[in-house]
C-alpha cells in the first residue's frame, strides 16, 4: 500500500497531471480545419438569423423564411404541428436546452418549444411581445425561461413576469444572455454587462463594456465587443469547473466564440473573422484586431451585409454564417507543416535520423528542411541537398551533384562521387540512395548501380547485382531486397541471389524489411512467410493498394501510406493476420476528408512514412507532407442518435411518429432515416432491421434510405442504429412499430370464409365423385347384366338346343341296339352325362337370368366337396362371418378362386390333418384366412413366391392385384401354413369398374 507520506509527495505531480488532463487541446489554427461551405444554391436557407444544436445532434437553423434542421447532409424545413402559419415566419432566436428541448422565438410575437419527443407547444403570449419579440433566451437550472425583448422577462409556472424594464432593455439592440456552469446568469447590452443577484431578484452592472457574452473553456466569463472590439474577462469560474461540454452549441453568438481548444474566434474584426490562439497570455483584455494570429480569408468569413453568427457544435466543428454563406470548419486529423511546404511529388525526398529528427530535401532547389514535432519546417544552411535517405545506424545520408555526405551526430563523412571518363569531377543527378550497413548504394544514368565500400566505388555487376532492377530496399547487414522488371523478387546477400518468384502484386511500391518482410504493390500487400509471399486481404479492396510507406509507433501499431490514404492497423490486429494470413485485416482509413493531401507518393521509390519519436507519424503525399499525432487522433466522441424520418409507399408518405399503421396493400415500402452527425456525415454508417421480417441486422453503409418488398400484413418493429466515422455506436436504436393492414383477401375473416368455402367445395366434389362412381358401377352392372342375358340366350337358344337335339338323335340310335348289348349300356351312360351337362347349363342360364351369384362360402364348399371325397381323413372347418351385401359379385368370384387355390394346396400338398377357413368383413375390408397344420413351405419357396413348375401362388397374387387386394403367406417347417387375403371394398369396387 502507498503511505500517506508518499501520497503527499505525489500530490503536486497528480495536481499537475489533472491540470493537464483538464486543459483544452492545443490550438492548431485554420490550417488544421477543413472548410465546407453551403449556400442557398446548395440547399442552405438564406438570411440565417441564428443557430443551435439540440442534444440529439440536429443543427437547427433559423432564417427569415422559417426554421430548418440539418443532419450534415440535408436541410429540411420544419413544419410546426397545428400552426402552419409559423412555417415561414421569421426566426428571431434559438436556444437548445440541456433537456433536449428547443426554444424558438418567432417574429412578431410568439415563443414556442419543440420538445425532445417532437411535440410543438406555443407558450402564452405576454403583452410586451406585441412591441418586441424575445431576441435572447436562456433556460435556467430550475426550468424557468429568461428572455430579453422590450424588457427582461421570466416564464415560470405557466406565467410571464417582468424582471427588469429599464429603458436599456426597451429599445432594440445587441443583447446577450448566458448561464454559466456555476448557475450565474449574465446579460449584456451595447452599453454594458450585468449579473443577476438571485437573492434580491435584480441585475447588477459588472462592466461598462457591452457586446456578446461567451464562456472560455476553463469556465471564465467574457464579453466580446462587436466588430472586433475588445474582449474583456468579466469573472473567472467561481468553482474552478470548466464550462459544460456543449456550452458552445446551445445558442449561436453574434460577436465571437471560444473554441474548445481555447482559440478566440472574433467576428467582424473589422471585416472578417480573426483568431487569437492563446488567450492565456492576455490577463483580462484582448484586442482581437491587434492580437489576431490569423484571419479567415474574406471569402470564407466576411461580414458582408448579413448579421454574422458563430457556433461550436458537440463535434467541435465551428459554424460561421456571413456573406450569404454558412461555413463549417471541420477539425482535420493531420498536422500540416506551417508554413506549408509547397512541394510536388517529383521534387522532394524525406528521411529520419537516429536523433528523432525528420528531414525533407527539395530536389529542385537543393533546400534541406528539418521538420519539428510542431510541424514547423526549418531550412538548414549549407551545401545544396537534392536527395536524402536514412542510414542503417541512424545517420542522415545526403546527396548532391558531386558528393554524398553521411552525418551522424557530430561525425560527418564526405564521399566524392566517381569522376567522369576524363577523370574530372562531373555533376550527376542521383536516382536514389540506400544504406545496407556495409555499403552505400546509389545510381546515375551514366554509372548504373554503384556501391561505396572500403573507401572506393564498386560497380553493381562486379558485386553480383542482377540487371534490370526496378526496386531495391536494404535488408539485413550487407543484404538487399530487389524486384526486377518482370516483378521477380530477389534477395541479395553479398553476391548470393535467392529468388522467390514473381510478386503477383503489380508494380512494386514499397518493401519493408522486418519479421516478416512486407512488400507493397499497385494491386495489394503481401508478407513473406515460410519462404512464400502470402497476400493480405481486407474488406476495402483499395485500402492495401499502392503502399509506399509503413511506420511503426511505440505501441506497435502499423501506419501504412497507400493510394487510399493512411491505413491504421493496431498491433493486435497485425499480429492476428500474421498468424492467420487468410483472415481479413481489420483497419481504419484516414483520407482526403481527414486532411490527407492527395495520395501516397511513389515517384522516388523511397519510403514515405516515418515516425522519428514513435508518436507523430509523417507521411509524404502527392500534394505535400503531413503529420499525424497517433496519440491524439482528434476522435469524434459524439454518440450518433439515429432517427427514422418517414415511411412511404407508392401513393402515401407517413411521418415516423408513434405506432405507424400502413394502409392495406402496403407490402412494398421505402424507409428514410438519418443520424445527425456534422463532422463527417458521409462516413456515418447505418445498420437496420425489420423485426418479424429480417433474421439479422442489414448493413446499409452510408445510405440513409432502404426499401422492403413483399412484406406480409402484420406487426413489425423497424430498428435503425448508427456509427460515426470513428466507430462510436448509437446508444439506443431508433425503433418504430409498423403495422401493415391486410387487404380484403388478406384479412382473417376472408381467409376463414375461403377455408369454409373450400371445405364445402370439397364436400360437393366428394358427393359428385360418389355419384359418378355410383353411376359407373350401375353402368357396369347393367353391362354385365346385358352380357349375362346374351350368354344365357346363347346357351339356351343355341348350345343347349344343339346338345338336346344331339341327345334325341342318340336316343333313337339307342333303341335300335339290343337290350343287353354292352354298347347300349355305354351309350346310355354317355347320354346320362350329356343330360347332366344340359341340366348344368340350364342352372347356369337360370343363374345368369336371376342376376345373383354364389356366395364366397358356397364357392369354397363346392371346391371342398370333391376334395373331401378324395381326402376323407382331413378334417375341414369353415367359419363364415362376412356380410357380402356391399361386395361386387366379380370380387367374390375372384376371392373364391384365390381361397379355393389355397384350400386345394392345403389338401393336396400340405399333408394337413386339419384345415380351417375363416371369413370376416371389417371396416370396408373383406378378410379371408386359410390355415392348416401341415408340413409347411420351404423357406426358398416362400421367399421366391412360387415353386418350379407350379404357378398357383403366382395366380393368387395376380388375382388379388386385379381386385385391389393383397395376399400374405406365412409358413414354417412343421408349423403349417396360413394364407391371408385382404380386399378393400372401395378398391374392389374400383377394380370391378375398371
Amino acid at each position: 500500500m502507498v503511505s500517506l507520506t508518499a501520497l503527499l509527495r505525489l500530490l503536486p505531480a497528480l495536481m499537475a497531471a489533472a491540470a493537464f488532463l483538464c486543459a483544452p487541446a492545443a490550438a492548431r489554427g485554420l490550417k488544421d480545419y477543413q472548410r465546407i461551405a453551403w449556400t442557398q444554391g446548395q440547399g442552405a436557407p438564406s438570411n440565417i438569423t441564428g443557430l443551435a444544436q439540440t442534444t440529439d445532434g440536429w443543427l437547427w437553423v433559423g432564417s427569415d423564411d422559417g426554421l430548418f434542421r440539418f443532419d450534415g447532409v440535408n436541410f429540411e424545413p420544419y413544419l410546426p404541428a397545428g400552426r402552419p402559419d409559423l412555417m415561414h415566419a421569421r426566426i428571431v432566436e434559438l436556444h437548445a436546452a440541456d433537456n433536449g428541448d428547443l426554444y424558438v422565438s418567432y417574429f412578431p410575437h410568439d415563443v414556442a418549444v419543440i420538445g425532445r419527443d417532437g411535440r410543438f407547444t406555443v407558450l402564452p403570449r405576454p403583452e410586451s411581445f406585441r412591441k418586441m419579440p424575445p431576441t435572447v433566451m436562456v433556460l435556467d437550472h430550475d426550468g424557468s425561461l429568461w428572455t430579453i425583448g422590450h424588457g427582461i422577462h421570466r416564464f415560470a409556472d405557466g406565467r410571464w413576469a417582468t424582471v427588469d424594464n429599464d429603458p436599456i432593455w426597451l429599445d432594440g439592440g445587441l443583447f446577450s444572455m448566458l448561464l454559466d456552469q456555476d448557475g450565474r446568469l449574465w446579460v449584456a447590452a451595447p452599453s454594458g454587462a450585468w449579473r443577476l443577484d438571485r437573492a434580491r431578484g435584480r441585475f447588477d452592472r459588472v462592466s461598462n463594456q457591452g457586446g456578446g457574452l461567451a464562456l472560455a473553456p476553463n469556465g471564465d466569463v467574457w464579453v466580446i465587443g462587436r466588430n472586433g472590439g475588445p474582449a474583456t474577462r468579466l469573472a473567472p469560474s467561481l468553482s474552478g469547473k470548466p464550462r459544460p461540454a456543449r456550452a458552445g452549441a446551445v445558442v449561436s453568438r453574434v460577436a465571437g466564440q471560444f473554441a474548445s481548444d481555447g482559440t478566440l474566434w472574433a467576428l467582424g474584426c473589422p471585416d472578417t473573422a480573426c483568431l487569437v490562439h492563446d488567450v492565456t497570455q492576455y490577463p483580462g483584455v484582448i484586442d482581437p484586431r491587434r492580437a489576431a494570429d490569423e484571419r479567415v480569408a474574406s471569402d470564407e468569413g466576411a461580414q458582408g451585409k448579413e448579421f454574422p453568427v458563430i457556433l461550436e457544435d458537440r463535434e467541435r466543428n465551428l459554424w460561421v454564417y456571413a456573406n450569404g454563406t454558412l461555413n463549417q470548419f471541420r477539425p482535420k486529423r493531420f498536422l500540416v507543416p506551417a508554413p506549408k511546404l509547397d512541394l510536388t511529388e517529383y521534387f522532394y525526398t524525406v528521411a529520419q535520423s537516429g536523433d528523432r529528427q525528420f528531414w525533407v530535401a527539395e530536389n529542385a532547389s537543393g533546400t534541406l528542411w528539418r521538420l519539428g514535432a510542431d510541424g514547423v519546417p526549418v531550412a538548414v544552411p549549407g551545401e545544396p541537398t537534392y536527395i536524402i535517405t536514412s542510414g542503417r545506424d541512424g545517420a542522415l545520408i545526403k546527396g548532391n551533384a558531386r558528393t554524398i555526405t553521411r552525418v551522424r551526430g557530430e561525425a560527418v563523412e564526405t564521399i566524392p562521387l566517381p569522376p567522369g571518363r576524363d577523370g574530372k569531377p562531373v555533376d550527376r543527378k542521383l536516382l536514389g540512395l540506400l544504406d545496407d550497413g556495409k555499403r552505400i548504394w546509389t545510381a546515375a544514368f551514366d554509372t548504373g548501380p554503384i556501391a561505396w565500400a572500403n573507401g572506393k566505388w564498386h560497380a553493381g555487376r562486379q558485386l553480383g547485382l542482377p540487371d534490370q532492377i526496378h526496386f531495391s530496399r536494404a535488408a539485413g547487414l550487407g543484404q538487399l531486397w530487389l524486384v526486377r522488371g518482370d516483378n521477380e523478387l530477389v534477395h541479395f546477400d553479398d553476391g548470393k541471389l535467392t529468388q522467390y518468384g514473381k510478386t503477383q502484386l503489380g508494380v512494386t511500391t514499397g518493401i519493408f524489411h522486418g519479421e516478416p518482410m512486407v512488400i507493397g504493390g499497385a494491386e495489394g500487400l503481401a508478407i513473406l512467410k515460410d519462404g512464400k509471399l502470402q497476400r493480405l486481404r481486407s474488406r476495402d479492396p483499395n485500402a492495401l493498394r499502392g503502399v509506399s510507406g509503413m511506420a511503426v509507433t511505440a505501441n506497435g501499431d502499423r501506419w501504412l501510406n497507400g493510394v487510399g490514404g493512411v491505413v491504421h492497423v493496431t498491433a493486435a490486429d497485425w499480429q492476428r493476420v500474421l498468424e492467420q494470413p487468410g483472415e481479413l485485416l481489420r483497419h481504419e482509413t484516414f483520407g482526403v476528408i481527414d486532411g490527407y493531401p492527395g495520395r501516397s507518393s511513389a515517384a522516388w521509390r523511397a519510403p514515405t512514412a516515418f515516425s522519428p519519436d514513435g508518436r507523430v507519424v509523417w507521411f509524404q503525399g502527392t500534394r505535400g507532407i503531413v503529420g499525424l499525432d497517433s496519440a491524439d487522433l482528434r476522435r469524434n466522441a459524439a454518440t450518433p442518435v439515429p432517427v427514422v424520418l418517414d415511411v412511404s409507399t407508392e401513393t402515401w408518405r407517413f411521418d415516423a411518429v408513434g405506432n405507424l399503421r400502413l394502409p392495406p396493400g402496403s407490402q412494398d415500402f421505402r424507409v428514410r432515416f438519418t443520424a445527425p452527425m456534422l463532422r463527417q456525415p458521409e462516413r456515418t454508417r447505418f445498420e437496420y432491421r425489420l423485426d418479424g421480417f429480417d433474421a439479422a441486422w442489414r448493413d446499409g453503409g452510408n445510405r440513409r434510405t432502404t426499401s422492403y418488398t413483399n412484406v406480409a400484413p402484420g406487426n413489425y418493429v423497424l430498428r435503425v442504429r448508427a456509427f460515426n466515422e470513428d466507430g462510436v455506436a448509437s446508444g439506443e436504436d431508433a425503433a418504430v412499430p409498423i403495422t401493415i393492414a391486410p387487404t380484403l383477401v388478406q384479412s382473417l375473416p376472408f381467409k376463414v370464409a375461403m377455408v369454409v368455402l373450400l371445405v364445402g367445395l370439397l364436400a360437393v366434389l366428394h358427393r359428385l365423385r360418389v355419384r359418378y362412381l355410383g353411376r359407373r358401377i350401375l353402368e357396369r352392372a347393367e353391362i354385365k347384366l346385358a352380357e349375362r342375358e346374351r350368354i344365357a340366350r346363347t346357351l339356351h337358344d343355341s348350345f343347349l338346343q344343339t346338345v338336346y337335339l344331339l341327345i334325341l338323335r342318340l336316343r333313337k340310335f339307342e333303341v335300335k341296339l339290343p337290350e343287353n348289348a354292352a354298347s347300349r349300356q355305354e351309350l346310355n351312360t354317355i347320354l346320362g352325362e350329356a343330360q347332366g351337362v344340359i341340366d348344368e347349363g340350364r342352372e347356369q342360364v337360370h343363374a345368369l337370368r336371376a342376376g345373383t351369384g354364389r356366395t364366397l362360402a358356397e364357392i369354397v364348399q363346392e371346391c371342398v366337396s370333391g376334395l373331401r371325397a378324395v381326402y376323407p381323413d382331413v378334417r375341414f372347418e369353415m367359419h363364415d362371418r362376412a356380410k357380402m351385401v356391399d361386395v361386387d359379385q366379380g370380387t367374390i368370384e375372384e376371392a373364391g378362386a384365390i381361397v379355393c387355390e389355397a384350400v386345394r394346396n392345403a389338401f393336396t400338398h400340405a399333408q394337413a390333418r386339419h384345415i380351417v377357413v375363416e371369413t370376416g368383413f371389417g371396416k370396408r375390408e373383406l378378410v379371408v384366412t386359410v390355415s392348416d397344420d401341415g408340413q409347411g413351405m420351404a423357406p426358398a419357396v416362400l421367399e421366391a413366391g412360387y415353386r418350379d413348375g407350379h404357378w398357383g401362388m403366382v395366380g393368387m397374387q395376380e388375382r388379388a392385384a386385379r381386385i385391389g387386394g393383397r395376399v400374405e403367406i406365412s409358413s414354417g417347417a412343421g408349423k403349417g401354413t396360413s394364407v391371408k387375403l385382404a380386399v378393400s371394398v372401395d378398391q374392389a369396387e374400383t377394380a370391378s369398374i375398371n
